[in-house]
């Protein structure tokens, strides 16, 4: 009976990386009677119809005074109707302000704007960044919890090594992968406080995560193992998204799925790639088979 070689994938979640299919992923799918009529959405700025590409004025000309006042607005540099790119320009602008909202402190508060840039000048290439992967890695070690990552994780491995011929074989790590199918929570952006640092909305549900261990060290009764996170989100808004009540009236929402969804526009979201390397030791579990 030999061991498993290193690196060796340990865990992968259901949901697959790179799922090109999902449904948040899509872009310039819907029409203007899809969005009003499916969803609701006959108006998501402030400052424009999106669908008829006119600025949305504080004061609404009557029809004798349309030809003055374009004229006056054209004088003032503040035109009524719009090219396809200006009124992108001014949805991306509202999006980043309403962003605001959902990250007002912390180290991670600069993330969604990068983002938001990133959809609206990095056509679909995917995203990461040094600092989102350190919350990622901090989210991982926060959670202290009997059924957090680390804390099952260890006791997976504990239970299932060989002890007398120091290895992990093949069976005993499809028993890690099943116990920790059983017993965890995979990390996730979803506390109270994330809804105000910026994580949340950036990182609203992690769509797929792959846990790889490293290497194993296994001495005595000790072991010491190096387990590299992988996790992958879609930074995209599916139908169910906007869907839901809350979403459905809240404008930053509107503004997104308009700018991905609509015909016209069809910004791509994108993967945002996240990573953690982690060291963790245990004991011999007296009990272990």
């Amino acid at each position: 009976m030999s061991g498993i070689e290193f690196p060796y994938l340990l865990f992968k979640t259901k949901k697959i990386m790179n799922d090109h299919s999902a449904d948040d992923m899509r872009y310039g799918d819907l029409s203007e009677y899809d969005l009003k009529n499916h969803f609701g959405l006959h108006q998501a700025s402030s400052f424009v119809d999106p669908y008829t590409l006119k600025r949305i004025n504080p004061i609404s000309p009557h029809r004798w005074q349309s030809p003055v006042y374009e004229k006056v607005l054209d004088i003032l540099g503040a035109k009524q109707a719009l090219s396809t790119k200006e009124c992108t320009k001014i949805l991306f602008d509202e999006f980043r302000h309403y962003a605001n909202t959902f990250a007002l402190y912390g180290p991670y508060n600069h993330l969604i704007k990068q983002m938001i840039n990133h959809m609206q000048y990095g056509h679909g290439t995917s995203f990461q960044s040094l600092a989102l992967s350190q919350a990622f890695e901090e989210r991982i070690l926060m959670d202290k919890s009997k059924n957090g990552i680390l804390n099952v994780l260890k006791v997976a491995i504990a239970r299932y090594i060989n002890w007398d011929k120091k290895i992990l074989t093949p069976k005993g790590s499809q028993e890690v992968e099943n116990h920790i199918r059983e017993e965890t929570r995979l990390p996730k952006f979803n506390k109270f406080w994330d809804t105000f640092n910026g994580t949340k909305i950036t990182v609203h549900d992690i769509h797929a995560t792959h846990i790889t261990l490293q290497s194993l060290q296994i001495n005595d009764n000790r072991f010491h193992a190096t387990v590299l996170f992988r996790a992958q989100d879609h930074f995209g808004l599916d139908k169910q998204d906007i869907i839901k009540y809350r979403n459905h009236h809240i404008v930053i929402f509107k503004i997104w799925f308009i700018l991905q969804r609509y015909q016209k526009f069809g910004f791509k979201p994108f993967f945002t790639n996240m990573s953690a390397t982690v060291t963790l030791s245990g004991s011999r579990i007296k009990n272990n088979p």
